[in-house]
């Protein structure tokens, strides 16, 4: 609802206009009328509505100086000045006080819609941009019930619809991540414009990792959504991909405060419940997100046969067992949660029972994490969890990265990436090119290095990016982004802010007057 106040020293006038504004549109509502400024501001202070009509000549206080003095604490308030033929002068002075326009009196019903029109376009645009603000910094808080002032608000009642490419990564930056990019690379807000009704809105946000995607919708009063509809409408769209993308849904919210837990309530029950390699849509008033808590074991008789297995060295063998697991796994469409879980009990079974008596260094459950996060099928998990599982049926488990041919190895790649740092680069492309392993590689560059191959390209490309907008201020960001490797614009921007604190913007706007 648009509230209005008029003020207007002249009964008959003032009636007159409030009953041409009232016609105008019944999500207008005159919340007020003054016959001077000083109960005006008064009236303006109490009601705080978003469009003031004044006249300019009034007793005790005039119009404009209703305007200054409520622009010292309302700067965004909308005033429209009402004038007589010989009060020009007044008016212009007003326009110098920002005010949205004037009128003419007497007051014509025409000229009153076309300024209604302009203005509460004007007011809603605002107030989404509040709002939207507003669900950022919830969203952005640590804490579950931000202390934020919340702002007069556009929506009545909110969904949060959190997206997922891929499988859920318990990653907050992982830069080797295929599927990093994905919602970079389309436009999801023009497709939801496609579905939802203009008198709704709905705000899309960058999600806590790189392939989760937040939005918002806001339902406005009186009008009824189909949710169910919308997300068989976006799965109908994300199917078109070969990337599995789950949709998890939150309960509708009367007050846009509680977005922030939900948001956190839905991210958790979608980590439990998210299939492994498959699509999925989850609702959380449905209760569909619960199953997943049920403890993962591995079964006695499994166990039995991969002890077996791992004791008399019998890699081939092994690694079929594993095969045949991960097809069960697959046509019994399993939980990431579950998979995690069962593929940590095989590792350990290795540890206990493998001949080899060698200890292992890294972190075996940490690289798990890693090859199932990037994995957008079990082919895929088969290939990065074998390479795990070889080690422990060869007794050259130890990378000794203090050794020459590691360390020409890391060289080798960090040259790579100096002299094609502006080209696409993958790790699979790495790793193939000094005939390594993609886990392998990672793990005794980071041996070496102390970051990760991709973590060591991510850092050499923003450290050219920065040189780059400070020494060529003319140069877009697209073509900046292109120059250090970035396709994508928006994909660069994002990964610049993660590792600087600053967009590309803020980071040329802030040093870009040093001199070099």
């Amino acid at each position: 609802m648009i509230k209005i106040v008029i003020a207007e020293d002249k009964p008959l006038i003032l009636r007159s206009i409030k009953s041409k504004i009232e016609s105008f549109s019944g999500e207008i509502e005159v919340v007020g009328e003054a016959t001077n400024g000083q109960d005006a501001l008064s009236l303006i202070e109490e009601l705080e509505p978003d469009i003031v009509f004044t006249d300019i000549r009034m007793p005790v206080m005039d119009g404009l100086q209703l305007v200054a003095k409520a622009r010292e604490k309302y700067d965004e308030l909308h005033f429209v000045i009402i004038s007589g033929y010989d009060d020009f002068e007044y008016a212009r002075q007003a326009l110098k006080l920002r005010v949205s326009d004037y009128l003419l009196k007497p007051v014509k019903q025409t000229e009153l819609n076309d300024i209604l029109e302009k203005t509460i376009t004007e007011v809603r645009i605002r107030k989404l941009n509040k709002t939207k603000t507003y669900i950022q910094s919830i969203l952005q808080s640590s804490s579950s019930t931000p202390d934020l002032k919340a702002p007069e608000l556009c929506c009545d009642s909110y969904w949060t619809i959190l997206l997922n490419a891929g499988p859920y990564t318990n990653f907050v930056i992982d830069y080797a991540n295929p599927f990093n990019d994905y919602w970079s690379s389309r436009d999801i807000e023009k497709m939801l414009s496609h579905y939802i009704h203009p008198e709704n809105h709905f705000w899309v946000f960058d999600g806590r990792s790189f392939n989760e995607l937040i939005v918002v919708l806001g339902i406005s009063e009186n009008e009824s959504f189909d949710i169910k509809s919308l997300v068989n409408a976006m799965r109908e769209e994300f199917d078109s991909s070969s990337i599995p993308v789950s949709i998890a849904v939150s309960n509708l919210m009367k007050n846009c405060s509680e977005i922030g837990i939900e948001t956190q309530i839905v991210r958790a029950l979608l980590k439990e419940n998210i299939i492994f390699g498959k699509p999925g849509d989850f609702y959380r008033d449905e209760k569909k997100l619960s199953s997943g808590r049920e403890l993962a074991i591995l079964d006695s008789s499994v166990e039995k046969r991969l002890i077996a297995l791992i004791q008399s060295g019998q890699k081939n063998s092994f690694l079929k067992e594993i095969r045949k697991l991960f097809s069960y796994w697959e046509s019994n469409s399993y939980t990431q949660s579950h998979i995690e879980s069962l593929l940590k009990q095989i590792i350990k079974l290795c540890q206990k029972h493998s001949l080899n008596n060698s200890s292992f260094d890294t972190d075996l459950e940490l690289e798990t994490d890693e090859i199932i996060s990037s994995s957008k099928d079990y082919n895929a998990l088969f290939q990065g969890m074998s390479f795990i599982f070889e080690q422990f049926f060869t007794f050259e488990t130890s990378s000794d990265a203090g050794s020459k041919y590691y360390r020409d190895v890391v060289s080798k790649v960090e040259a790579y990436f100096n002299t094609s740092y502006a080209n696409p680069i993958t790790i699979g492309e790495v790793a193939k090119m000094v005939n390594f392993h993609p886990v392998y590689l990672s793990r005794i560059f980071k041996e070496v290095n102390g970051v990760s191959p991709m973590e060591y390209l991510t850092g050499l490309r923003i450290n050219k990016a920065k040189d780059l907008l400070l020494t060529d201020p003319d140069l877009s960001l697209k073509d900046v982004a292109e120059f250090v490797g970035y396709t994508n614009p928006f994909y660069f921007s994002r990964v610049f802010k993660t590792v600087t604190g600053k967009s590309p913007t803020e980071y040329r706007s802030a040093y870009g007057s040093i001199q070099l």
